[in-house]
């Protein structure tokens, strides 16, 4: 899967933006990073990887033609650094395992 850097980086910012608009402060909060896969065994592969950088694994579950994979990280530092840093690794993971990564979310 080809990742544009940049429009992620982008999409990164906008998201942190929006969470300063709605009063919320970069403090730290789980981030839970969202992947699909066509495979089970690389969707399983993927949780595992995840499960031991220290993720919370979310049952993998199959959605329509593709298994879900949602990884919960407690304690990221909410600020532009380190997300975009977190993003990278997130990326790299879904390329190794032939996943697709599907971005981020966390509480406002």
């Amino acid at each position: 899967m080809d990742y544009n850097k940049r429009l992620l980086r982008e999409l990164n910012a906008r998201v942190l933006e929006l969470i300063n608009i709605n009063g919320n402060d970069y403090e730290s909060k789980p981030i839970r990073f969202h992947f699909y896969s066509k495979d089970e065994n690389q969707a399983t592969n993927l949780s595992i990887e995840l499960y031991e950088m220290g993720g919370k694994i979310k049952p993998v579950v199959k959605f329509e033609d593709r298994w879900s994979i949602v990884a919960e990280f407690n304690n990221i530092q909410i600020e532009k650094n380190d997300i975009d840093n977190f993003t990278d690794v997130m990326v790299s993971l879904a390329e190794e395992f032939d996943c697709s990564y599907d971005g981020w979310e966390t509480e406002m």
